[in-house]
């Protein structure tokens, strides 16, 4: 539980950053962010349920 509040904590940071000065830059940090908790999200999904996902480009 620890684990996902300090990542929401960080996605939270980013997102108002991004907020008070949005930029390139801002706006990547944010969306890497977001694709990686997405990432974990999703194989988080898959190890509990033994399914096969299939892979988003």
């Amino acid at each position: 539980m620890t684990d996902a509040i300090a990542r929401s904590k960080r996605i939270l940071a980013l997102v108002d950053e991004y907020h008070e000065k949005p930029v390139a830059d801002t706006r990547t940090a944010l969306r890497i962010a977001l694709m990686d908790e997405l990432s974990t999200a999703l194989g988080e999904v898959k190890i509990q349920h033994g399914e096969k996902l299939l892979k988003i480009n």
